[in-house]
């Protein structure tokens, strides 16, 4: 498994569908694509994987003869709002595609064990450290009132609030490795 793979891609197509039949079932097919694209950009450069995504989706050929000009600049604001960090979405197909890249978590890979996972593929050779600087990423960004604890949708707030209250907890608690195993 990797941070941004096959795994966390499907976990957030799966997520967007969901909040997509409960809140836009027009947007399903958009939706879809724009999960499919929302990470490809971080093989070029994680730190503005958003930005690389919006410009390869609006390179796409296949884009824009399945969804046209209209539908594959949707997708291409959605992929460049995704980012807790730094995007603003407005539409409610960038709003959909942010949240589900937050609650969309794959069976067996919960936000810890991808921050941890994350820091070795980034070049950290300490696994106790790769496991603290997870941990300490984890509270700062999904603690009540953090940026990557706000949602647009009542059922993503559920989601964040179910999923990452035990993780906190476990944290403040030092019993962190319990996510990665």
């Amino acid at each position: 498994m990797s941070s941004h793979g096959v795994e966390h891609i499907e976990a957030v197509r799966k997520a967007a569908a969901d909040l997509c039949r409960r809140y836009a079932p027009d947007l399903l097919e958009l939706a879809d694509a724009a999960a499919l694209w929302h990470d490809k950009g971080h093989t070029v450069d994680p730190d503005t994987h958003e930005v690389i995504g919006e410009q390869m989706v609006l390179a796409s050929p296949e884009l824009l003869a399945r969804f046209g000009f209209s539908g594959r600049a949707l997708i291409a604001d959605a992929v460049r709002q995704h980012r807790a960090t730094t995007g603003r979405p407005v539409t409610t197909l960038a709003k959909i595609l942010s949240d589900a890249d937050r609650i969309g978590i794959a069976p067996g890979f919960n936000q810890v064990r991808r921050a941890y996972l994350y820091r070795l593929e980034h070049g950290e050779t300490d696994t106790a450290k790769a496991l603290k600087e997870a941990g300490e990423h984890i509270a700062s960004k999904y603690a009540p009132g953090a940026y990557g604890r706000k949602a647009y949708f009542p059922h993503s707030m559920r989601v964040l609030s179910r999923t990452y209250s035990p993780i906190l907890k476990a944290i403040t608690e030092g019993r962190v490795t319990q996510f990665i195993q």
